[in-house]
């Protein structure tokens, strides 16, 4: 019943989040990976869908609970992922290990039809995990990776996270336009 009226509560918050999500990938990659972006190996991660939080009643956004995972469907949809992949040339890896009797599971939670059904158009059956690919083969390592890590303080305040450079930036939805607030 919570999840059902959070997600009613919360039916706009794609079209919130299409307006901050471009610039928090970029800002990330503009803040430490340039030299990185020239690398053929290189990929970006995004730490994704919690896939044990589906079923789970706490109540935190910090990706222990299914708000979390309706929220980050949300925030890295189809717009996103495919504009990363175009700007950046890069594979993109979704970090959830998804089972495939359980990809119907992450169209329940929310997800759009539209990033459900791109996301899995790259599901990998053999890894069971999402890989976008992009012009050329990545190394699956963490000195080539670039990550990406969204926490929902709450579903208008989010902290931004690339825990290898240490780089946070928290944004905040007011009076409809995102702000930002380095740490």
């Amino acid at each position: 019943m919570r999840f059902k009226k959070f997600k009613t509560d919360h039916a706009d918050i794609e079209s919130i989040y299409d307006k901050i999500n471009k610039v928090a990938i970029d800002a990330i990659i503009k803040k430490g990976y340039s030299k990185a972006l020239a690398k053929k190996e290189t990929l970006i991660y995004i730490k994704y869908i919690n896939n044990v939080a589906y079923f789970d009643q706490n109540p935190c956004y910090n990706g222990s609970d299914p708000e979390y995972n309706f929220l980050i469907s949300k925030f890295w949809n189809k717009n996103v992922l495919e504009y990363a992949r175009k700007k950046y040339n890069k594979d993109i890896y979704l970090s959830t290990k998804i089972p495939p009797e359980d990809l119907k599971l992450y169209h329940d939670i929310g997800m759009s039809n539209e990033t459900f059904d791109y996301i899995t158009k790259y599901y990998d059956q053999e890894t069971m995990k999402i890989k976008i690919p992009g012009n050329h083969k990545s190394v699956i390592s963490a000195s080539h990776s670039i990550p990406n890590v969204i926490t929902f303080i709450t579903p208008y305040q989010i902290k931004v996270e690339d825990p290898k450079k240490g780089i946070t930036i928290i944004y905040e939805y007011k009076n409809g336009q995102w702000e930002s607030n380095k740490k």
